[in-house]
């Protein structure tokens, strides 16, 4: 809420069991994945919990709480099979006024230049966008994404970045927020955010390994965020 500081951190509880147990590619058979969504939904349950009980409003799922969940491997309908099981931890995310958010890792590049890394960025974001409506999650819960690769030649990224984001579905592409990292400033960021009608989320560790807006402080570069 505003005026209100809400406390969160990504992924892992080093009090709990992980919620990110995985298998290797060559060992994916349709019940290896059952059984590690299953001990990852009740994994993320017991997180979900303690942080509700601990005050923990903000949450950042793991990309691997469904294994592969981008991956031809998976043939899962694994939003079907588990939809009480989601519907169950959906509801304890709303109850407890909780923010979710996703952010999908550093191989997940729409502005690449190859086109099979911009393909599986946008299975993988597709993927991160049926997560969170499969917990019945409305749009105010994010995906959030870096620029990626091109800084050296920004226009280009623009235009490759922007052309793959197009592929998103829908539902997926009105949840994506644009963070600034050590690659892309936030100036640069927001360019393409404006041109996407995109909001940014501001990151101050990563602003001082690339800073821009060299008269403003941190403040009024949240704020400048915040407008978006």
């Amino acid at each position: 809420m505003i005026g209100e500081l809400r406390v969160g951190y990504a992924c892992v509880n080093t009090q709990l069991p992980s919620s990110a147990r995985t298998l290797r590619l060559a060992n994916v058979t349709p019940e290896r994945l059952r059984e590690l969504i299953g001990a990852n939904l009740d994994a993320l349950e017991a997180i979900l919990r303690w942080n509700e009980a601990n005050g923990i409003q903000v949450f950042r799922l793991t990309s691997n709480l469904i294994p592969f969940g981008s991956h031809a491997a998976n043939e899962l309908p694994w939003w079907e099979e588990f939809r009480p099981r989601l519907a169950v931890l959906g509801t304890l995310m709303r109850r407890a006024g909780m923010r979710i958010s996703t952010h999908p890792g550093q191989y997940t590049v729409l502005s690449s230049t190859r086109p099979r890394v911009s393909s599986a960025a946008v299975a993988e974001l597709s993927y991160h966008g049926r997560l969170l409506g499969a917990f019945g999650l409305d749009r105010s819960h994010r995906i959030i994404l870096h620029v990626g690769s091109g800084a050296a030649e920004p226009a280009g990224a623009y235009e490759r970045f922007a052309a793959a984001f197009e592929r998103l579905p829908a539902a997926t592409a009105e949840r994506l927020v644009l963070e600034n990292d050590e690659r892309w400033p936030l100036e640069s960021v927001l360019r393409l955010a404006e041109r996407l009608r995109l909001p940014v989320v501001f990151d101050v560790f990563h602003h001082q390994l690339a800073p821009s807006f060299s008269s403003l402080g941190v403040r009024e570069l949240v704020l400048r965020a915040g407008e978006t």
